[in-house]
């Protein structure tokens, strides 16, 4: 059910859309399709959407409290930004700094000198 959709009204709104276009509704764990104009299946298909989205939330305060307590901890949450590194002091240690990285930070004063100097040979993301 949590791939049909994350709460209560995606699973609802998808369900509903299918059979109004008498499209077959098949969720894993129940036999045959579901008959969402009969309140012995729409319950329990309810029921299951109502679980998908407390997964959902539990899925995103564990990644909240994990972000918090990596941040508290003075560890980096993922890569440095692009044109950017990590020092460390001690090899595999937390980072120290962060600071230029030589070939990219080139790379991206390259791009902002080149773009202003010939802007119609620019191609533009969409």
């Amino acid at each position: 059910m949590d791939r049909l959709g994350r709460n209560v009204v995606d699973c609802l709104n998808t369900g509903y859309k299918m059979r109004d276009e008498k499209k077959p509704l098949v969720t894993y764990g129940y036999e045959g399709p579901r008959e969402l104009d009969d309140p012995a299946d729409e319950n329990p298909f309810t029921v299951e959407a109502w679980g998908a989205q407390m997964e959902l939330r539990a899925i995103q305060r564990r990644n909240r409290d994990a972000t918090i307590k990596t941040r508290a901890a003075g560890r980096p949450n993922g890569n440095p930004s692009y044109g950017f590194q990590y020092v460390r002091k001690v090899m595999g240690g937390n980072p120290d700094r962060v600071e230029l990285h030589p070939h990219a930070a080139e790379v991206i004063r390259q791009v902002a000198r080149r773009v202003p100097a010939d802007p119609d040979n620019v191609s533009r993301l969409s």
